[in-house]
């Protein structure tokens, strides 16, 4: 698939759910296949797309803490999968989408972690409208008619695509590419073992802090 090709199912995979008002963690995949995209194009990343990823990845792990049931234990997978899994990495490469607002965000996703004031500050903020207005503000910059193309469409064009959007967004899924239960004590050994390994993301992140 050519680079134009891929960077346009990209993004309009991310106006699809910016459309439906969902903030996925695939959208930091996409961004990061954005910004691959863009190098090897020779083309200068937006400042938007930094931005972006930083809010998805906040929203992605806040709503963990909205969960009626086992909020706790999904928001210490979603540190584990997305802070861990992925931005420590790229920590690793030095990419332009670890900024000074990602870092900081993270300290305070972590302080949230054990802080029940900070916790509750962070759930009280809209985290995802602020995801979603950056989201879209990416693809203004990259496909700004992919954005004016929708705006004039009737609501006859809308309700009439309907079943062809769900072809497409099928479609755009192909085109980008691509536990059983623990007993007790098994459980509080992984949150410890999670909790260290945070804590040694954070001291890393500190001395990164220092040497950018």
């Amino acid at each position: 698939m050519a680079l134009s090709q891929w960077k346009e199912a990209i993004l309009e995979g991310i106006f699809m759910e910016i459309e439906d008002g969902i903030v996925e963690e695939k959208n930091l995949e996409r961004l990061e296949n954005l910004v691959e995209i863009l190098h090897k194009e020779g083309s200068k990343v937006p400042k938007s797309v930094t931005e972006a990823y930083c809010k998805v990845a906040v929203e992605c792990t806040v709503k963990c803490l909205a969960y009626e049931k086992d909020a706790k234990k999904a928001y210490t997978e979603a540190i584990k999968t997305i802070w861990l899994g992925r931005i420590m990495p790229l920590c690793d490469k030095v990419s332009c989408l670890v900024t000074l607002d990602l870092l900081k965000c993270c300290r305070r996703l972590w302080k949230a972690h054990t802080d029940d004031k900070a916790c509750k500050t962070l759930m009280d903020e809209d985290t995802r409208d602020k995801a979603l207005v950056c989201l879209r503000k990416v693809v203004l910059d990259l496909n700004p008619n992919l954005v004016l193309e929708n705006l004039n469409m009737d609501e006859s064009d809308e309700t009439e695509s309907s079943e062809e959007s769900e072809e497409t967004e099928s479609m755009v899924e192909a085109r980008e590419g691509v536990g059983n239960q623990n007993s007790q004590a098994s459980e509080a050994m992984e949150e410890d073992d999670q909790g260290l390994h945070f804590l040694n993301f954070v001291s890393f992140i500190s001395i990164y802090f220092v040497t950018m």
